[in-house]
């Protein structure tokens, strides 16, 4: 059985931006969204240091990852992405003191140099921050790497697990424009790097705080055993296990058979029809289907459900061509609302669409006596029998050898 880490590092490499993609919202991560890396000033903060950062050419993001994923061998070739540090002159001027390559692949998202210009550390990669070997690094008087660190050697596995993240990113760094504490910093004496870690809250309202870690830059150890981290650690872990859990309870659904909702609400029936789509049909992976909730006439909504399914219906520009019709209000309400949309649309109208209808076997007579005539091939979603998981979105969630475990 994989690890808790080994799992989550499979679905957000992202050399997996597809697969993350699809599984984001599984996995209750934020949509991001990245320009492509370009030339980065950052001074020391008395303005003595200059440093500037190169970033490998890398054409348009797109491209990029096309050829991440294709595993492009030049992606790994040339001198970029660079770093040069200059020192303010009398003349107003700068004067080089060292030029060196970076350790990261196109980039780092952000930088530090230190007051008298000894030390400069890098933070994160370009479209994956928190991910990889070298989160920090750490470079000396001459530009040569000192230390490089990975989030796993600064933090617990259930740390980094309990992370807000996005589907590209780990969102793990504290900052703030007023406050210089809640930042990554060198200290004034200039002997150590102070890391400054975001402390993750039971859910996504919670109110960041931020804790310390110090990593000295004489031999790179890392101060973990400092009274003030050790002390949001149990916190953390906490939250994990009651995060974890609800992983668990998201991976049992999505193995089970799929039920809609007891009771449903719009956002759960919704989210019912919408799975079942990716269970049932054919085009799965090439479309997102139409929903559409029906209500009784009484209801505030029905109006403009009426009005949406009708559009639906009509319009020559709806893509995709299939619908997934289900009722808040009983599929009773189902037959009155197709029944009254379709009341004037042609014989065969429909020939290129799909409709699927949660309702009971009862009513799938009158269904067929609505929707056959339009042309469209009707799929009647039975609430007692369970529709099962398909067996790739199965193995692309969890692996094909975990799966056949």
């Amino acid at each position: 059985m994989a690890s808790h880490l080994a799992l989550f590092i499979r679905h957000f490499r992202p050399t997996s931006i597809a697969l993350a993609l699809c599984l984001a919202p599984v996995l209750a991560a934020q949509a991001d969204s990245w320009l492509p890396p370009e030339n980065r000033t950052y001074l020391s903060d008395d303005a003595t240091f200059k440093l500037t950062v190169i970033p490998k050419d890398i054409g348009s993001a797109l491209e990029y990852f096309d050829r991440k994923v294709a595993n492009d061998p030049t992606l790994e070739t040339g001198y970029l992405p660079v770093g040069i540090l200059e020192r303010s002159d009398a003349h107003g001027g700068w004067t080089e003191l060292w030029h060196s390559q970076l350790v990261n692949e196109v980039s780092p998202v952000s930088a530090l140099i230190s007051e008298r210009g000894d030390y400069v550390a890098t933070f994160d990669n370009w479209h994956s921050m928190g991910w990889g070997d070298d989160v920090i690094a750490v470079y000396g008087k001459d530009g040569s790497v000192l230390y490089t660190y990975s989030l796993t050697d600064l933090i617990p596995d259930y740390y980094l697990l309990s992370l807000p993240r996005t589907v590209s990113s780990l969102n793990w760094s504290c900052r703030s424009d007023s406050v210089p504490e809640r930042n990554h910093r060198f200290s004034k004496d200039g002997e150590t790097l102070i890391i400054s870690f975001k402390v993750p809250g039971k859910d996504a309202s919670s109110k960041a705080d931020c804790v310390d870690l110090a990593i000295s830059l004489d031999d790179g150890t890392v101060a973990k055993e400092n009274p003030t981290f050790q002390s949001v650690l149990p916190g953390v872990r906490e939250i994990f296990e009651i995060q974890d859990q609800r992983r668990r309870d998201r991976d049992a659904a999505f193995r089970a058979p799929l039920f809609p909702p007891d009771v449903p609400d719009r956002n759960s029936l919704r989210s019912y029809l919408i799975e079942a789509f990716y269970r049932l049909d054919s085009e799965w992976m090439d479309r997102y289907p139409n929903v559409q909730l029906m209500t009784r006439e009484d209801h505030p909504d029905h109006s403009q459900d009426m009005s949406y399914l009708r559009s639906k219906l009509v319009s020559e520009n709806v893509w995709p061509s299939t619908i997934m019709v289900g009722s808040l209000d009983g599929p009773e309400h189902i037959l009155d609302g197709l029944d009254a949309a379709t009341a004037d649309l042609p014989t065969k109208g429909l020939s290129d669409w799909k409709i699927y209808v949660l309702a009971p076997p009862e009513l799938e007579a009158r269904l067929v006596d609505i929707i056959e005539p339009l042309g469209a091939e009707f799929v009647l979603l039975d609430p007692t029998i369970g529709i099962p998981q398909r067996q790739e979105r199965l193995e692309n969630r969890f692996g094909r050898a975990e799966v056949a475990e």
